[in-house]
Order: structure tokens, then C-alpha cells, then sequence
């Protein structure tokens, strides 16, 4: 708009997808979303950010589609009823910085607002969809201020900041009156930090810091953090750390009555109010090696202790009122994760290029906190937390504006030993392999076109046992295209 001094950028995007039809499978989704941002530079050493942005999702549940044709709400077999879940998102962001000699001064203030509609109804006589929106209309408003200066001293970078958090939630309650009025909820949340990068050689780099939580439900947290990195060679870095953290459950998840849908939106998660906060202590070591060809490759073991590991889990029942499956947040007494995760770049051939990943993951629950069928699940794995997945992908740049790719994707074997899991022992669903073909084509110096293939080969895992097995059903073989114009 003027150069140098102030400009508008404009983006958005709209996506659609068809309604499965299978039960429990994927509802059809109609998202649009649009964001304008305003970037002002008085001079060269300070910038202002305005931004404003709206994102609609429609989620659409259609009986004997996506969606079971019938209901079990006591002993009675009812129809459930077609769902139009209208979720509104608008957020704003308003940003100043400033790049001085030594100091860097930032402010952000970040708000978004969300507002969940429903539409539902059923058949007319005429056998057309009658639906009409529900009284409830939930509304969560969060609002985050940020601020932070990093001084640049000699062999030294030092932070220091802090962070406000506010959580509003709007909705109808019941009075006891066997009527129901709008009532709000909130939360405040504070944080402080510190941090210093300390140059200790030219080739070790220590970083340390300590932030001090404070929540007005759950109290203060003190959460410090070291980390180094150890530049061996040119091109051989180690690096490793331990860190504390906590983090609060969120306004979403203390609400009973506040659903969200899930797994695709076959699923309706509901909120505890008796949760609370989840701290962790996570150590990890790493090596990176690259080069100038192109080539790269790493290697990390990480270890992380849990203290009411905030989880969610399906309850094996039929929400009365959706009659998706239904999921609540909960704690995990105490539990552990440790693993290894391996990852390379590898330029094969000219214009071919593969690369691949691996992660290790060894998941235990350390505590006697939970049971199923009056056995104490510790030493089970965490629900749906596989021990092996891996992937790889293919690349080749056919031309400079040209690329075809094809991915193999394997997720291992998973175990779901929740205290209510809709079965008497633990369940466990099989792993499995699949692969996605794709191209991306610049057609036009601003136009870029994707296209793919997801699970080419239409493979799935075995079908839905509410015995002991499986308890997810599987995408098949999917096609997706995708436009970004810029301008």
C-alpha cells in the first residue's frame, strides 16, 4: 500500500468433504476461513501488526450415513435425529516490536471467540430433513497477552517476559427452576519467565530459564529448563536437555457441559470439572548429522515422567442427545513415555529425494489410580499410543514446477486399557500399512495445484470388536485436490 511502510496481506480458504457412509465414519465437512493482516513500519527498527481473521466449520451427522440409524436411550430403540454442528471461529491480534542495538522489546495481545450452533431435527412426513437450531448456543471467548524484551550481550541473550491468559465460557445452566438462564465461567492464568542462552565456547551453547505459573484453581508451579547444544564438527551436533513443565486444563475441558467433537466428528468429548493440572519432567538427548549434499540424518532419546497426565478416553456408551460415542477428559495418576525417534534426508539421485522416520515409543502407567473389571491397569500402555510408527516418502522433481511423491505410512499395534473401554479387558487394535501417491504442480507463476491418493490401496484394519478389539474404523482409499491462488 506504501511502500516500505505499510501493506496488506489477504488469505483464506475453503474445503469440502463428503459424509461417509458408514457408522462411526467421517461427517461431512464444509470449512471457510479468511484472514487480513495490516503490517505498518514507521521505521526500520519498529513494526506494528494488526490482524483479523474468520473461520466457519459446518460437521454434518446424517443418520444411516455417518451416523447409527438408531439409539438405545433406556430400553427404548429411538431414531436419532440428522446434526448440523456450526462452530465459529473470529480472532484478532494486535503486535508491537522493536529491534534496538541491544534490546528487543515485543507486546502481543491475541483474542478469539467461538460460538457452537446446532442444528437438528428429523423426517417431516414428507420424508425431507426438518431441522431447526437448539437453544444452547456455548460461547468461549480467550484472550492472551504477551510481553518480552531479549537483551543481546556480550557472549549472553537474556529473556525476560511474561504472559496473561483469560478464559470466558457463556452458556445456559440449569436453575433449578426447571428453567435455565446464560451463565459465564472463567479462568485467569499468569506466567513469568526468565531465560539466558550463554555462548560458553564456540562450539557449546547453554541455555537456562525458569517460569513461574500461577493459576487461580490450581496454584503456582515453578518450571525450570537446561539445555545445551554441542556443535562436535562442522557437521556433527549434539544436544540434549531436561525441562519441567505443568500445564492447566483448559475452560473446554473442565466444562461438563461443553461437547466437542472428535475422531473425526464420530465422537462427542465432554469436559470433568474434576481434572487436574498435568506436570512433567521430560529429559532428551539427540544427534544430527548433515552435509552439503543434502543428506541428514538424527537420532533422539527422550524420557518424560507424568503426574496426572491429562487423557480422554471413549466412556463405551451413546451420547443420549447426539448418539455419537462418547468421550470425557481424565487424569492418569501417574505414567511414563520413553523412546527413541530416528529421522534422514537422503538426496537418492539428481532430482530424487527420499526420506524417513521411525519412532520407538514405550508408554506405562506407574499408578494403581485406575482399574477395568477390578483389575489395576498399571504397567498397561497408555490408550491408542503405538509402539512403532514409521513412514517414508518418495519424492521426484519430474520438472522445476513438477513434482510427484508417494509415502508409506505404518502405524504398529495399539492398546486401549482405559477404565472404560466398552469392553472387560484391554482392547487392542492391529497395526497396519498405508500408502498415499501425490503431485504438486505450479501451473501458473501464482496457481498451485495438489492432488492425491490417500491409502491407495483401500487398506484397513479389521472391523469394530466391542468385545476386546478394535474400536476405530479406518478411511479407505480417499482422493484430495487442493487450489492456492496468490495474489
Amino acid at each position: 500500500m506504501i511502500k516500505d511502510k505499510l501493506g496488506l496481506q489477504l488469505y483464506g480458504g475453503m474445503n469440502y468433504r463428503k459424509e461417509d457412509s458408514i457408522s462411526q465414519g467421517t461427517p461431512a465437512k464444509d470449512n471457510k476461513n479468511i484472514t487480513a493482516t495490516l503490517q505498518f513500519t514507521p521505521t526500520e527498527s519498529q513494526k506494528f501488526v494488526f490482524e483479523y481473521g474468520k473461520n466457519n466449520q459446518v460437521h454434518t451427522l446424517t443418520p444411516g450415513e455417518s451416523l447409527d440409524a438408531w439409539t438405545m436411550r433406556g430400553n427404548l430403540k429411538q431414531p436419532n435425529s440428522k446434526r448440523e454442528t456450526h462452530n465459529s471461529r473470529s480472532h484478532w491480534v494486535a503486535a508491537w516490536n522493536a529491534q534496538g542495538e541491544i534490546l528487543h522489546p515485543e507486546i502481543a495481545v491475541y483474542q478469539e471467540k467461538v460460538i457452537r450452533e446446532i442444528k437438528s431435527g428429523k423426517k417431516d412426513k414428507y420424508n425431507h430433513w426438518d431441522l431447526n437450531y437448539e437453544s444452547r448456543k456455548p460461547e468461549i471467548t480467550n484472550t492472551i497477552i504477551d510481553a518480552k524484551v531479549t537483551a543481546f550481550l556480550p557472549e549472553n541473550v537474556l529473556t525476560i517476559g511474561g504472559q496473561f491468559q483469560h478464559a470466558e465460557l457463556r452458556d445456559d445452566s440449569a436453575t433449578g427452576k426447571k428453567t435455565t438462564e446464560t451463565q459465564s465461567v472463567s479462568i485467569k492464568q499468569k506466567a513469568v519467565f526468565i531465560e539466558n542462552e550463554y555462548a560458553a565456547t564456540d562450539s557449546l551453547a547453554l541455555t537456562g530459564g525458569l517460569r513461574l505459573d500461577n493459576h487461580e484453581i490450581y496454584g503456582s508451579y515453578w518450571n525450570p529448563r537446561l539445555y545445551a547444544v554441542y556443535n562436535l564438527t562442522d557437521n556433527l551436533t549434539l544436544k540434549g536437555g531436561i525441562a519441567k513443565a505443568f500445564r492447566a486444563p483448559s475452560i473446554r475441558e473442565v466444562s461438563p457441559g461443553f461437547g466437542t467433537l472428535t475422531q473425526g466428528g464420530a465422537s462427542i468429548m465432554y469436559g470433568n470439572r474434576d481434572l487436574k493440572p498435568e506436570t512433567s519432567v521430560t529429559e532428551e538427548i539427540g544427534i544430527i548429522y548433515s552435509n552439503d549434499s543434502g543428506f541428514s540424518a538424527s537420532a533422539t532419546l527422550f524420557n518424560t515422567d507424568f503426574k496426572n497426565k491429562l487423557t480422554s478416553y471413549d466412556i463405551g456408551t451413546k451420547d443420549p442427545v447426539t448418539g455419537l460415542n462418547t468421550f470425557i477428559y481424565d487424569n492418569v495418576g501417574e505414567a511414563n513415555i520413553r523412546g527413541v525417534e530416528l529421522a534422514t534426508q537422503i538426496p537418492v539421485y539428481d532430482k530424487w529425494h527420499v526420506s524417513a522416520n521411525y519412532t520407538f515409543t514405550d508408554s506405562r502407567r506407574k499408578s494403581d489410580d485406575e482399574s477395568l473389571n477390578g483389575k489395576s491397569l498399571k504397567g498397561e500402555p497408555l490408550e491408542r499410543t503405538p509402539r512403532h510408527a514409521a513412514n517414508a516418502k518418495l519424492e521426484w522433481d519430474y520438472t522445476q514446477d513438477i513434482t510427484f511423491y508417494s509415502s508409506l505410512n505404518y502405524t504398529g499395534k495399539q492398546i486401549w486399557a482405559a477404565q472404560r473401554n466398552g469392553a472387560k479387558v484391554p482392547r487392542v487394535r492391529n497395526g497396519f500399512t498405508s500408502m498415499d501417491i501425490g503431485l504438486n504442480y505450479q501451473i501458473l507463476p501464482d496457481t498451485l495445484i495438489n492432488f492425491a491418493v490417500l491409502n491407495v490401496t483401500d487398506r484397513k484394519s479389521e472391523d469394530i470388536d466391542t468385545i476386546d478389539g478394535n474400536w476405530q474404523v479406518d478411511e479407505g482409499r480417499r482422493y484430495w485436490a487442493n487450489v492456492r491462488v496468490s495474489f
